[in-house]
Parts: C-alpha cells; sequence; structure tokens
C-alpha cells in the first residue's frame, strides 16, 4: 500500500530514476499500491537487496517515514 498524502507514481518515478523498474496496481486501486514482480531473472537475492536498498532511498527522500528498513529486514529473514 502507498502512504496516505502519495501516489504509487510518486515511488515508481523515484525508482526509475535509480534503475527500477515495478508496476502499479490495477482497477480501482491503481495509484494506492504498487506491485513487484518475482518471477524468472528477477527473483535473485541480489535484485531483491538492490530493490529493497532503492526502496529505503526513495522513501527517504520523499519524506515517506519507516519503522524499519526494508534491506535489513530481508536481509535478516534470507539468514534464516
Amino acid at each position: 500500500m502507498v502512504p496516505e498524502g502519495f501516489i504509487a507514481e510518486d515511488i515508481l518515478e523515484a525508482l526509475r530514476k535509480r534503475g527500477i523498474l515495478i508496476s502499479k496496481g490495477a482497477g480501482n486501486i491503481f495509484e494506492k499500491v504498487f506491485r513487484i514482480g518475482h518471477m524468472g531473472n528477477n527473483i535473485s537475492y541480489e535484485n531483491f537487496l538492490e530493490l529493497y536498498e532503492k526502496l529505503d532511498e526513495v522513501f527517504k527522500e520523499l519524506g515517506i517515514k519507516t519503522k524499519i528498513s526494508l534491506k535489513k529486514e530481508f536481509e535478516k529473514l534470507m539468514e534464516k
């Protein structure tokens, strides 16, 4: 879900500038969510690590406060 006061395109545009392409939602939630592909060659650990690192950067740039670092949480989950 996209945080209140933002639309999906705000996040997607900032990610595109960093070389990351993901999609918006569909139907009536088009601008309220974004979708992350996880099939084929896109499913590598390195790709997800970079995605979460870039999302952390984008959220900080846009002033979106998060309780955790997505990158750090992903790394913790992958250690298990």
